[in-house]
């Protein structure tokens, strides 16, 4: 597995004036840890309320968490293809609610797929 080229985290989000900072907490005592800034208007005809610029700020920290969890999700898959001996397109996930008589079916490919297509975005390898 190659070195990440991003700044590993974890990253957190602090409230400023009239942004969201995200920053490094590993360099939080120096003055380089911000990542970005995420701003906000109280006229939301100029850009993102506060509300919507903090939970952007949020999804953006979270970053390095989803992708660690995307890349283990598919090396999870793996493991379960091998213990089937089967592959990505022959296998499918049905649950069903036993009280609501409600089920319904997953395909692993699909979750799979959107899994690489977030990861290969992340990464840089899908531009």
């Amino acid at each position: 597995m190659s070195t990440p080229k991003h700044t590993r985290g974890p990253w957190t989000v602090q409230e400023r004036e009239h942004s969201f900072r995200v920053v490094d907490c590993r360099a939080l005592k120096f003055d380089n840890s911000r990542l970005c800034d995420v701003q906000h208007w109280s006229g939301a005809t100029r850009g993102p309320d506060r509300e919507e610029s903090r939970a952007n700020a949020r999804l953006i920290a979270a970053a390095p968490e989803l992708l660690e969890a995307a890349k283990q999700m598919q090396g999870w898959i793996a493991v379960l293809l091998n213990i089937l001996d089967a592959d990505l397109d022959s296998v499918e996930i049905e649950m069903s609610n036993s009280k609501t008589g409600q089920s319904v079916t997953l395909s692993l490919k699909e979750q799979f797929d959107k899994a690489s297509a977030a990861i290969a975005k992340a990464t840089g390898e899908q531009e």
